[in-house]
């Protein structure tokens, strides 16, 4: 018997897994990484926002203090807008 049929018949032979114990296993790892990714980047645009490099001139336009989080969202959704892929 070929190597492929012998493959073939071990992995037929195989219990399926419950779908949401395979859910959870693909997809553990990538949920966690991007938690922390998104966590990471929530600390870096509040350090951001806070530094006096860009409230300090905010300050002077007397702009309200939801403006900097509106730019940030706009640019978010200008990012998700245009996709990730190369025009």
């Amino acid at each position: 018997m070929p190597r492929t049929q012998s493959r073939l018949q071990k992995t037929s032979l195989q219990q399926p897994k419950p779908l949401l114990k395979k859910i959870w296993e693909n997809s553990q790892t990538i949920g966690l990484a991007y938690t922390q990714m998104g966590l990471a980047a929530v600390v870096e645009l509040n350090n951001a926002i806070n530094s006096p490099v860009i409230s300090e001139p905010l300050n002077q336009l007397h702009l309200p203090s939801w403006f900097p989080y509106f730019l940030l969202l706009l640019g978010g959704l200008t990012y998700l807008a245009h996709g990730r892929k190369d025009a």
